[in-house]
């Protein structure tokens, strides 16, 4: 905040050489620091413009033929006069005009600052900013659905009907109690607003259950690959991943620490850690990976156990049987290409070794989609801010509900349904001091 005034300059694209680089300037200084160093005038430059020229050194020197895009303000992302420098990608001409600019007087861009500009010049709400971080980073469908419809209108739409919905309530109990002569608003009954509150309650659970769901498709399943020594876990982490990320052999215990890798199953991630085969043994190095995969199967959200399917299932398959009893697991019987000797329901059978496991991809999307989300259509938070958010939204709509069939007057009850406003304010940054009357009063007839 103490440099919002500042003239900000930053490389937009990654500073490697490459086609084209761009530089992204803005501030209210903007234009008339560029054209100290560009072949044209562009104090008078309009917005939504194209200017091609040269960026010289103020001595006559050149340093690139650029293009410059230009905008004026509010009509810019960060709602500032706004240049963005298209010049040739080489490490050396960008870095040269981006510290021309800084000796001008422009300012190095704090990381995130132009974003945080456009949300301080309300371009965009915090739902859309963080949809920006989220749309970057995004590393499945999912992801990259949540995310468009986050940075654009779509969720802020949804986010407002649920906002209107409410305020819809509080406006029917407060002019009841307040305002009883105006009779353009439907007296409330402690039934009609039970059963409104409940309503509101069922979408504020599956909103958050479905949220929760794709955060978790968002940073990734925690998914343990584990099993006794020798039984393809590697091999099978190796297939998964499509690389020789971990030493196979047939050597028992020669995974003695976590191998991690990352895949990509469409509308899902997978974080996959190869685990230390578990068995009894005198290692103490050996004991230590063993430990470590105990402690990943007490946090995995999805488990992988593989078992050899050309031998009978030994004490230590039973064991781990046992230890997952009540996680979220598939058993993978591999080594089918050696002949199946094992025969076990509910299994799914893979050769790692042939990289035959389309079976085993087809079972964990099964497994991990288990609720029918639409990622196109439904408002889903998924970042640890706006699912804070609608925690307390939930615990105040509940009590509300809650005291309302206890039989505790409406005007008392109507305090929950206001916390609860504010905090669908509060998700997308909106000052939560918003005059709740003027809003009331918004929705009264013309003349009223």
């Amino acid at each position: 905040m103490k440099y919002i005034n500042d003239t900000i300059v930053a490389s937009a694209s990654a500073l490697v050489n490459q086609s084209i680089s761009i530089i992204r300037i803005s501030g209210s200084d903007t234009y008339s620091l560029v054209d100290k160093v560009f072949s044209k005038d562009i104090k008078q430059q309009k917005g939504y413009t194209l200017i091609n020229g040269y960026i010289h050194d103020g001595k006559g020197n050149k340093i690139d033929e650029v293009v410059l895009a230009c905008y004026k303000a509010p009509k810019s992302f960060t709602g500032e006069d706004s240049i963005e420098i298209n010049c040739h990608g080489g490490i050396l001409v960008t870095q040269k005009i981006i510290k021309l600019l800084l000796n001008l007087g422009m300012r190095m861009a704090e990381r995130g600052e132009f974003s945080k500009r456009a949300y301080l010049n309300n371009k965009i709400n915090l739902v859309q900013a963080e949809a920006i971080n989220d749309l970057i980073f995004a590393e499945n469908d999912a992801t990259l659905k949540t995310a468009i419809n986050s940075l654009g209108s779509f969720t802020t739409n949804l986010i407002n009907n649920l906002s209107d919905d409410l305020l819809a309530l509080i406006a029917q109990v407060n002019v009841n109690i307040d305002y009883p002569e105006y009779n353009d608003i439907e007296a409330v009954t402690d039934e009609s607003m039970t059963t409104a509150v409940d309503q509101f309650l069922t979408k504020i659970k599956t909103i958050k259950e479905h949220s929760e769901i794709t955060q978790i498709i968002k940073n990734g399943v925690e998914t343990a690959i584990i099993g006794k020594p020798n039984v393809g876990k590697s091999s099978l982490l190796n297939a998964l991943l499509k690389e020789d990320k971990a030493i196979v052999s047939e050597i028992q215990g020669t995974t003695r620490d976590l191998v991690e890798g990352k895949i990509n199953l469409g509308d899902f991630s997978l974080n996959l850690i190869d685990t230390a085969g578990i068995r009894e043994t005198e290692d103490q190095i050996e004991k230590i990976g063993i430990a470590k995969s105990k402690a990943i199967i007490a946090k995995a959200q999805l488990i992988i156990l593989v078992v050899d399917g050309s031998k009978e299932l030994t004490k230590e398959d039973y064991d781990l049987l046992k230890l997952i009893a009540d996680k979220n697991y598939i058993i993978a019987v591999n080594k089918t290409d050696l002949g199946l000797k094992l025969q076990m329901e509910g299994t799914i059978k893979i050769s790692a070794l042939k990289q035959d496991i389309n079976n085993l991809i087809q079972a964990i999307k099964n497994k991990v989609v288990t609720t029918k989300i639409d990622f196109n259509n439904e408002l889903l938070l998924t970042n640890t801010r706006q699912l804070a958010y609608l925690d307390e939204i939930e615990s105040n709509i509940s009590q509300a509900s809650e005291e309302l069939k206890n039989g505790v007057s409406v005007d008392l009850v109507v305090v929950y349904l206001q916390k609860a406003w504010n905090l669908l304010l509060s998700i997308q940054g909106k000052d939560n001091q918003i005059n709740l009357i003027d809003e009331i009063f918004k929705r009264f007839c013309l003349g009223k």
